[in-house]
């Protein structure tokens, strides 16, 4: 059986510390590049653990199994939803640069405070990532 988790471990290389979705998904297109298998997915704008589902759901390459451990990170994820005011102002890693220059160009607080919003909302998802990602290692991959 295949596990995502074991199949990303294996063949990417990925530090602990790595397992953002934002780094997992580039690391399943770079191994299918790799394969030579089909793209015809859009994997770099790939954002969540939803996506990246339906993005092996569609592909020929995702069997069963795989499908299966993306659900089972997923329903880890379940529980996170983004910050009211991170949907509000469209929080992202893009923007936080962007409000980043804002704060350094015109010294107002409020390019901060999205700044945080966001990060908080990154921890958050990232920890829950991590902490299932460190379950099924201990457990070597059983749930």
């Amino acid at each position: 059986m295949v596990d995502l988790y074991k199949l990303i471990r294996k063949t990417c290389f990925l530090p602990v510390s790595s397992y953002s979705i934002k780094e997992v998904a580039p690391c399943i297109r770079s191994l299918m590049e790799r394969k030579g298998l089909p793209g015809g997915h859009e994997w770099k704008k790939i954002k969540s653990l939803a996506e990246l589902e339906q993005e092996l759901a569609a592909s020929m390459w995702a069997g069963p199994a795989i499908r299966k451990s993306v659900d089972e990170v997923r329903k880890v994820m379940a529980d996170f939803e983004l910050s009211d005011e991170a949907a509000i102002f469209d929080a992202s890693a893009d923007m936080s640069v962007v409000w980043f220059n804002l704060y350094v160009e015109r010294k107002e607080p409020v390019w901060m405070k999205l700044i945080e919003i966001y990060n908080a909302d990154d921890l958050k998802a990232t920890r829950a990532l991590v902490d299932w990602f460190l379950f099924m290692e201990v457990n070597d991959g059983v749930k």
